[in-house]
């Protein structure tokens, strides 16, 4: 009983701080992801623009992001890296449309340019 009552301890001495360590990682790299989907929308974005064809890539939205435009303006609010809550915010000389992810998880983000509208949209996989 006594050995069972010492390895308990032990065990539960090691594993807490490595589950401490492993969640922590695992809540960095959720809000990594908001930083990572900004850069591709942003790479999708400058891909149409410059050559004038659709574009099209598997992405994963973490939890808490939004994206929506108004006009010519797209709107992205974010965790960043540090756990606050950033928003990014960028002009265009054109309309934009989004059709936003409704929950985390994957999606087929497609953006493509249509009669001087730029339109960005998340699929379901």
């Amino acid at each position: 009983m006594l050995l069972m009552a010492i390895s308990l301890s032990f065990v539960t001495a090691l594993c807490i701080p490595l589950l401490n360590i492993t969640l922590d990682i695992m809540n960095l790299t959720m809000h990594n992801n908001g930083e990572k989907l900004i850069d591709e929308i942003e790479r999708g974005i400058n891909y149409v623009l410059t050559t004038l064809k659709p574009y099209s890539s598997n992405v994963t939205v973490p939890e808490g992001f939004e994206i929506w435009s108004k006009n010519d303006t797209l709107y992205i609010k974010y965790y960043g890296i540090d756990g606050e809550i950033k928003t990014y915010k960028k002009s265009f000389s054109f309309e934009i449309q989004v059709t936003p992810p409704s929950l985390s998880g994957r999606y087929k983000l497609e953006i493509w340019l249509e009669s001087s509208i730029l339109l960005i949209v998340f699929k379901d996989i």
